[in-house]
């Protein structure tokens, strides 16, 4: 028999089952979080905007006709892991850890491992709140598996291994989810399924996941909630020619048919989004945040074969008899003029070429583990190498004393990085336009205990991240399989109590995101944290009731360095990856 008060979650809608005892009562849900956010991953205004316009969206239209508006500048790598992690954390990845979806967790190994949410060396919003009595919940914010323990409820996002795994707090959680709401998705597994079998899975992993939150809402007194739908970024990425008769991957074809899964997606989010904010009511401010842009990607740049051209990195990797003909066929084409018709005339017949990881699918590559990273790896001469990728938008110095098997002395560091830069500032498409429109050494745009870590040179390109692979010949190939990828800034879009109507805010990070929340509530920022409240966001009246505090900064979210992944989750999460384009 229980000893005290024990409460226990049902799925009657907006009451909650009170345990006394042997006896139950019920009461209605009546405490609505303060903050809502709702994260739409690779949000853009370029989209939204347009659609907005024609009266698509009309959700988030009446967010911006009774809030505020602007671009969010992402993090300087901008993905969804450091991208979230800064947004939940309020600092740059140099002080929470996180790179990339492979992260380098021991510096005296080239070797890369998939992160996890212990690998996160910062608080991030639910525990800070957590720790000062709030209720919060938070849904499919990227690298939050496994769950830390709060207070109130955390469903993990991507990189969960299954439905079957602990990804939730309390465990189980997800079965009461499911029994209210039929199924839930937790990401789109890979681009290599038919295309109308994926279309249909994004829509349906939207209703999904927005239903399990209305579920989490009615049925949890909660001070602050953030839930993401990723479903808008796996949309962009692998749809976004169809839509654009300009990409050199167009296919009037599949444009037919597939050239409005983009807008359908964020028709579907943009439905969830209103029945969101009729769930929370007009007490709550509600905030939309995205973790970076979205546009075309058209070309590949396979930036290890760029450093081996220009000397800094030395290949183990020799072409079969079968590459030498093609390529020798190619050039022939090329030098005569006909090369663009040759494609043109094999695209008609056979469809567009494969990729690099298209092909590795096939040969049966995709099976063996981490075999993307770990192909470079061994297939590298480190003995000649002074320069090398592993990650996209980052160069690292093969530097002795660090790598396994550096070669560039510590003292003559500075100069090799200098002269790598200026190559890869050189670096430009065939048709004249420079590839990477910045590029910086890494403590120019980070800053924290966790910065050696990061990768040497960071590159920066208007859209679009490197491939690593060191199989291609050429340096450039038209994009065929991620046609859309990320730009640098995203959207934040608020409305609610206190949220200055019609303002246009401008300078806005991602990392003043998780900042912004905790100012609106009252609660002193950490003192260490890179974000601000976002500037011009809320009312005068708002803001003078508002005092901005800070705090001593707590120890590090987690010292659990363990490994939460067996050997065959970890095998599973890699594919996925992969098969999503992460590892590239």
């Amino acid at each position: 028999m229980a000893s005290g008060p024990e409460t226990l979650l049902v799925s009657s809608k907006s009451m909650r089952r009170r345990r006394v005892g042997n006896c139950y009562d019920f009461r209605p849900v009546t405490k609505k979080p303060q903050i809502l956010i709702i994260g739409v991953d690779g949000a853009t205004f370029d989209l939204i905007d347009p659609w907005i316009a024609e009266g698509r969206l009309p959700n988030i239209a009446a967010m911006i006709r009774r809030g505020a508006r602007g671009p969010l500048e992402s993090t300087v790598i901008p993905n969804s892991f450091p991208g979230w992690t800064s947004c939940t954390t309020g600092v740059n990845p140099a002080k929470h850890g996180i790179f990339n979806a492979l992260i380098r967790k021991d510096l005296g190994e080239y070797r890369m491992s998939v992160v996890n949410s212990r690998d996160i060396r910062y608080e991030r919003i639910w525990q800070i709140l957590s720790r000062d009595g709030y209720r919060v919940g938070a849904m499919n914010v990227p690298c939050s598996y496994p769950p830390v323990e709060v207070n109130g409820f955390l469903i993990g996002g991507m990189l969960s291994p299954s439905l079957e795994s602990d990804f939730t707090h309390p465990p189980g959680l997800i079965k009461d989810v499911m029994a209210a709401t039929g199924d839930y998705i937790i990401d789109l597994r890979s681009k290599h399924i038919p295309r109308e079998q994926m279309r249909d899975e994004l829509l349906r992993s939207t209703e999904l996941r927005g239903a399990a939150m209305r579920h989490l809402l009615e049925t949890h007194d909660l001070d602050f909630a953030m839930m993401v739908f990723t479903e808008t970024d796996r949309a962009q990425h692998y749809f976004w020619a169809d839509m654009d008769a300009t990409h050199p991957a167009w296919n009037p074809e599949r444009g037919g048919r597939f050239g409005d899964v983009i807008r359908r997606v964020y028709e579907a989010v943009d439905v969830e989004i209103g029945r969101l904010i009729e769930t929370t009511g007009p007490d709550t401010q509600v905030y939309i945040v995205s973790d970076h842009g979205f546009g075309p990607q058209n070309t590949y740049v396979y930036i290890n074969r760029y450093l081996a051209e220009t000397g800094h990195l030395t290949s183990l990797v020799s072409e079969t008899v079968g590459q030498k003909a093609r390529y020798a066929t190619r050039d022939l084409l090329d030098s005569v003029g006909l090369l663009d018709a040759a494609r043109t005339v094999r695209n008609t017949l056979f469809g567009a070429p494969e990729t690099a990881l298209d092909t590795d699918m096939k040969s049966g590559q995709m099976s063996s583990k981490r075999s993307n990273i770990d192909r470079i790896i061994e297939n590298v001469d480190w003995s000649r190498t002074v320069a090398y990728a592993l990650v996209p938008r980052g160069v690292r110095i093969n530097l002795k004393g660090r790598e396994p098997n550096g070669i560039v002395d510590p003292s003559d560091y500075d100069n090799v990085r200098d002269r790598v830069i200026a190559d890869l500032r050189t670096l430009t498409y065939p048709s004249g336009e420079r590839v990477f429109d910045r590029v910086f050494r890494r403590e120019e745009v980070m800053e924290g205990p966790y910065l050696e870590f990061a990768p040497d040179i960071v590159t920066c390109m208007p859209i679009g991240v490197p491939s690593c692979h060191l199989e291609p010949k050429e340096i450039f190939a038209v994009c065929n399989g991620a046609t859309g990828s990320h730009t640098d800034y995203g959207v934040i879009i608020a409305a609610g109590p206190g949220v200055a109507a019609g303002a246009e805010v401008k300078g806005a990070r991602l990392m003043d995101v998780a900042p912004t929340a905790l100012y609106a509530m009252g609660v002193p920022l950490n003192d260490d944290m890179d974000g601000r409240p976002v500037a011009g966001l809320f009312t005068e009246e708002f803001s003078a009731s508002h005092e901005l505090s800070f705090r001593p900064n707590a120890a590090a979210a987690s010292t659990d360095r363990v490994d939460p992944f067996s050997v065959a989750e970890e095998d599973d999460i890699m594919d996925q990856l992969k098969g999503l384009g992460y590892i590239n």
